[in-house]
């Protein structure tokens, strides 16, 4: 096969030879020339070698000759299959595939997971829960939402990822804070930037959901916990991000599982895919969408789930794309049934400080991995989206009750052992 690979995400560390088997297949690859520089150049020759061709662009994600030369190197080879990987890519190379006749995933499909508008109106139309929303290109729109439904409302924009510009608004001095720099565009112009949404803000628990589709069959389904909302006032209140899995025979977890299952049957659903939702249970007891997407999570999640079912999700997540034949949905639905380890994830965020250094190795029970990601003598801002992090954890437990004390005892151990000193 000629397999086209668009972005090369984390090439430094993901082996894309190995998991498109390079022997067998030529690997072509598109990625950001910047995203390069700052991490692949410790990639010895011989991993170069193992792919047809690495082309690097700058701006990649709004450059257009990404899609030109895909086109012209279809015409030279045939491409066969387009893998992307992260959720930036997931319109571009559906797009791709509907021009060129490549099979995977259509744009009809990746537009419902990438709009959160179009996403919340299938599901409403499938009979799920969500929560009252409307798209927002100006400040009118915004205005107008919240006139009908009142503070708090949750804005952030149709197509983003990882939290990024997404804010919780409790009263006019957050609107007049949000509006400042977001929604009034260019008036010379069109009007507008960027396309938000808003939706009423959920009062309740949230939740995320991670699995994975076979053959159009939900084969791996397992729902975690988060610690608060995934807006960065709550996140920075706190001073981290935990999403801890739940014990095998909780209520909740049977109802999450159920929820999604008709998610996903609602929803143009790939035959084959991962997929990372999020979910709210409501003061009423109800479950209302967030979002959802066909990715794997993101943030130290994935690594939980690795640890916990004795898979490799981000391979898994490619030979989807490519062959999902090598999926043996039987093996996946019988790890699905048992569960070896309950795990769970935490993510530091960088406090509004220089940060000079951290202990490098955590003794405490519990802690399957453990990585200080801030730099020395570096100043941070705090966290500018969900994913931004000055350590992670990923954690084991024997149940939910005991993940949620292993988070408490790792962030303050952390916070002990870390110096940070005001700029």
């Amino acid at each position: 096969m000629n397999i086209l690979i668009l972005g090369g995400h984390q090439l430094d560390h993901m082996p894309y030879h190995d998991w498109l088997l390079y022997e067998e297949n030529n690997l072509f690859v598109f990625m950001d020339e910047e995203e390069v520089e700052k991490t692949c150049s410790h990639i010895s020759q011989n991993i170069w070698e193992k792919y047809q061709l690495i082309k690097k662009y700058k701006n990649y994600f709004i450059n257009g000759q990404v899609e030109l030369d895909a086109i012209e190197l279809h015409r030279k080879y045939k491409i066969d299959r387009i893998v992307s990987f992260r959720e930036l890519e997931i319109l571009r190379a559906a797009k791709l595939r509907d021009y060129l006749g490549i099979p995977g995933q259509r744009f009809d499909s990746a537009l419902v997971f990438r709009d959160k508008v179009k996403m919340k109106e299938v599901a409403l139309r499938g009979g799920l829960k969500t929560p009252a929303f409307s798209p927002i290109k100006m400040v009118t729109d915004l205005h107008r939402f919240i006139e009908t439904h009142g503070y708090p409302v949750f804005v952030k924009p149709i197509a983003a990822a990882g939290s990024v510009n997404a804010r919780a608004l409790r009263s006019e001095a957050d609107l007049r804070n949000f509006v400042e720099f977001n929604l009034a565009g260019d008036i010379r112009g069109n009007g507008y930037t960027q396309s938000y949404h808003v939706e009423k803000y959920v009062e309740g628990d949230f939740f995320n959901v991670d699995g994975v589709v076979v053959r159009g069959e939900l084969v791996m389904c397992s729902p975690g916990r988060y610690n608060a909302h995934a807006d960065m006032e709550n996140i920075g209140i706190n001073g981290y991000w935990s999403s801890t899995m739940f014990d095998r025979d909780s209520s909740v977890r049977r109802r999450l599982v159920s929820y999604i299952d008709k998610l996903l049957k609602v929803l143009p659903t790939p035959q084959n895919t991962v997929f990372h939702s999020e979910v709210f249970i409501d003061r009423d007891g109800e479950i209302t969408l967030c979002e959802i997407a066909v990715r794997p999570p993101g943030g130290g999640m994935w690594t939980a789930l690795n640890h916990a079912f004795n898979i490799d999700i981000l391979k898994l997540a490619v030979t989807l794309q490519w062959n999902p034949d090598l999926v043996d949905a039987d093996t996946l639905k019988q790890k699905n049934a048992v569960v070896p380890m309950l795990t769970g994830s935490i993510l530091l965020s960088p406090k509004e400080a220089v940060f000079r250094t951290a202990v490098k190795a955590c003794p405490l029970d519990g802690v399957i991995k453990y990585d200080v990601l801030a730099k020395e003598n570096v100043s941070y801002s705090g966290g500018k989206n969900s994913c931004d992090a000055a350590a992670i954890f990923v954690i084991k437990g024997t149940s939910d009750q005991d993940l949620r004390e292993t988070v408490k005892c790792c962030v303050d151990w952390f916070w002990k052992n870390s110096l940070w000193e005001q700029a």
